[in-house]
């Protein structure tokens, strides 16, 4: 517009720069500055000056000179960031006006400035970088309800938005300080502020202190210039009770900005409230702090439930959701997708990452997080979860270059090292691995999660005696440590230590203290009589501890494994009919749970039917499965597998090899390699079914016990190859070996007196 639609207020502007008006008059203006597009471009042309008086030299010189020897007190009004925007664009700080000063004012509105072209925003925002100390609670200092805590994560999650400031995150800070502390052997509370900042390659070093007695609650802060050590700015909030620590965090933004930013830039921010990119309630941020904690402790229960605390108190805390969706399960995205514009830019670009990878697209999962560390730098998570997916994608060599750089970031990061551990150990170099892990215990010898990965790489390599004293120091730390209790078991029964096997399960499920949980652990009791050859025992046990499941009114994952257990139990027990009803009550389940998969377990679904003599059927999920290939990895090797066993059945073992071969190639299954050293064995090829049957029995996974029958065969098989290649005495110990696990088993296996007959030639031999 060319003139403004009422006069009376266009007179008033002049008053309402200089902070002369009344309040009521101060709203109408604010209100008339909404409709009236005049008024409100000569107001910026204002405030272009008022930041030119703040910020050039030159401007404050003349006004110094003009004004020498006058004293006029400041006049100060309350910044309140709930007012309309504009009012923040307008009149961003609050600054000491003199008559003299007024005068450059009026005069510099009529000069024609022209703005200096600065950086990019990303440039800027790496030279302008600020650390964030915690904030000391006054009122309170052990801080039991973390409040000082909270003004500086929010303070953090507020100036992160900045595109001219780059914040250096809260962790980063508490990082940093663990590593100096230790590097440097001196306590964390002996490391100065200064230093601190220095170390994190900061410009600007922000303090402050939190205090709040029974009307106020009152926030300080000081700025300083890192290199110089100058303070540049302090700044006291004052507020009532009625106040929220997100509204005082807020006008603190403000503040800190006002005193950082030149003019331009500071016009350029597009401020959100503290709240708007976090949450309402300072009780859910509280718990979403805890959350944190416990997640860097690899305390992950712990933190699933603060975490449903968050989202108790704020249904919309969206980094709550994204949380749970590591923690429990995926269909947490859900949420974070639905309040993802409640989060902030940083966060955001996890949620995005975490969104596209449980839709299986890791090209855009990763990208999301290649363009959060091009913003945020030092995100040591982005880099871990990066690290993460090229594991996952069986990009190795990826994953350790970014996991590496995590450490870099962070020396002292914990779970970085525990995945570098495994990942050098896919790699094949288990010296790296255990020093990956021992770097983790290290640094943090009183927790019991890295023993337990150690006690990984040692079971993964072979060193069963080594992995179970490592999983017992875990269990040690933490008797509630699920997987080393699991995982013990698992090793116990691999070394005929049944009874020691017993305790760890029991013990397992003692702790379990969800009906998730519980019922994950029950499965691992019928292990033991499988493993024995006890089938009618172990098919006693599984409908037990189905029942149990029933009770508990668990219908998903956990309760499915035991119909699939029953299925491979009725197939041992050479029952055809009766697994191939359990598969096809299991299948449509599974199904159910899981709409986007059509084809995991169709491979054993194949290999019953062709046991059963429905051949015709057989070849009906095998098409299916053909035409699956495409579009599904996992469609490929369950195809191959049930080509293999249909290629068996017809005799033809070399094909059989052939298909086997490429499904144990592309999964890393116990099963698969069972079945291609049984293709080898009918082919012939004795030295490569030793090879297999020898590596098949230092697998020290659960998915060999839940096949245990085929675990302790996997002795006699390997027997039988020894014995064919004239191994003689190898092959003794292979059938004893076998007959002692089988020393109670049921009759039913044909192997069992196969191996003694085997074994009594073998010794009236010698």
């Amino acid at each position: 517009m060319s003139e403004c639609i009422d006069k009376h207020f266009e007179e008033k502007l002049h008053h309402y720069e200089l902070g002369l008006l009344s309040e009521e008059e101060r709203c109408e203006l604010e209100l008339h500055l909404l409709e009236c597009e005049h008024c409100y471009n000569r107001l910026a042309r204002f405030a272009r000056a008022v930041d030119l008086m703040k910020h050039s030299r030159k401007v404050r010189d003349l006004a110094r000179e003009m004004s020498e020897g006058e004293t006029v007190d400041a006049v100060e009004v309350a910044t309140d960031i709930r007012k309309p925007k504009f009012r923040k664009i307008i009149w961003p700080t609050l600054v000491p006006i003199s008559i003299a000063a007024v005068l450059v004012f009026l005069f510099l509105i009529l000069k024609d400035w022209q703005l200096e072209f600065r950086p990019s925003q990303e440039a800027l925002a790496q030279k302008n970088r600020m650390a964030i100390m915690h904030f000391e609670n006054l009122s309170d200092t052990a801080d039991s309800l973390k409040l000082g805590e909270m003004v500086s994560n929010l303070l953090t999650a507020a100036l992160s938005e900045s595109r001219f400031i780059q914040v250096v995150s809260s962790q980063r800070i508490n990082d940093l300080k663990a590593y100096m502390s230790r590097k440097e052997e001196r306590s964390i509370d002996s490391i100065g502020t200064l230093e601190l900042a220095e170390e994190a390659n900061a410009r600007w070093v922000l303090s402050g202190t939190y205090m709040q007695d029974k009307t106020d609650i009152i926030l300080t802060m000081q700025l300083v210039d890192v290199a110089s050590g100058d303070v540049i700015a302090t700044e006291r909030i004052t507020g009532d009770t009625s106040m929220t620590v997100f509204s005082l965090v807020d006008q603190l933004t403000a503040r800190v900005k006002n005193n950082l930013l030149p003019p331009e830039e500071a016009r350029l921010e597009t401020d959100r409230l503290v709240a708007d990119v976090t949450t309402h309630s300072a009780r859910a941020y509280r718990y979403y702090l805890e959350g944190v904690e416990y997640n860097n402790k690899v305390y992950r229960e712990e933190a699933a439930r603060s975490f449903e605390k968050v989202i108790e108190y704020d249904s919309t805390f969206a980094m709550a959701y994204y949380h749970l969706a590591l923690l429990r399960d995926r269909s947490y995205i859900d949420g974070a997708m639905k309040y993802i514009d409640r989060a902030g830019t940083r966060d955001r670009y996890y949620i995005r990452s975490l969104e596209a990878s449980a839709e299986r697209n890791w090209t855009a999962a990763i990208e999301e997080l290649k363009a959060l560390i091009k913003r945020y730098p030092d995100e040591k998570d982005a880099y871990y979860r990066l690290g993460l997916f090229y594991y996952s994608l069986d990009s190795t060599e990826q994953a350790i270059e970014y996991l590496n750089r995590a450490v870099n970031i962070d020396p002292l990061n914990k779970l970085a090292y525990n995945h570098l551990a495994y990942s050098y150990n896919q790699l094949g170099d288990y010296n790296q691995a255990i020093w990956a892990i021992n770097q983790y215990i290290a640094i943090a010898p009183g927790e019991a999660n890295p023993y337990d990965t150690r006690g990984d790489i040692y079971r993964l390599n072979g060193r069963i005696d080594e992995a179970i004293a490592s999983y017992g120091q875990a269990i040690a730390i933490n008797p509630k440590f699920v997987h080393s209790l699991s995982y013990l078991g698992v090793s116990y029964l691999f070394k005929d230590e049944t009874d020691s096997a017993f305790v760890a399960f029991r013990k397992l499920l003692t702790v379990a203290d969800n009906a998730i949980d519980r019922a994950n652990a029950r499965i691992y009791q019928a292990y033991i009589p499988l493993v024995e050859g006890r089938l009618n025992k172990a098919m006693e046990v599984t409908d037990d501890i189905i029942t149990a499941d029933r009770i508990d009114q668990v219908s998903t994952g956990p309760l499915l494994s035991k119909y699939l257990l029953k299925a491979f139990i009725y197939y041992e027990m050479k029952n055809y009919s009766q697994a191939e009803a359990e598969m096809e009550k299991f299948i449509p389940l599974y199904r159910q749970l899981h709409p986007d998969d059509n084809v995991n377990h169709n491979d054993f679904y194949a290999q019953i039917l062709i046991q059963n003599g429905r051949k015709s059927r057989a070849e009906e999920v095998l098409q299916q499965l053909a035409g699956d290939t495409g579009r599904y990895i996992c469609g490929m090797y369950n195809y191959r597998y049930a080509e293999g066993v249909l290629n068996l059945s017809e005799g033809n073992a070399a094909a059989a090899v052939r298909n086997f071969k490429q499904a144990a190639e592309s999964a890393n299954k116990f099963s698969y390699f069972y079945m291609l050293g049984q293709a080898y064995l009918a082919a012939a090829q004795y030295d490569s079914a030793i090879t297999i049957f020898e590596k098949l029995l230092e697998y020290y996974e659960p998915g060999r016990a839940f096949m245990g029958t085929w675990s302790v065969k996997a002795h006699y098989y390997l027997g039988t190859a020894y014995e064919a290649v004239g191994r003689y005495d190898d092959a003794v110990g292979e059938y004893r070996t076998f007959l002692h696990l089988w020393r109670n088993a049921d009759p039913v296996f044909e192997e069992l007196p196969a191996a003694r007959e085997r074994l009594k030639k073998l010794e009236n031999k010698s």
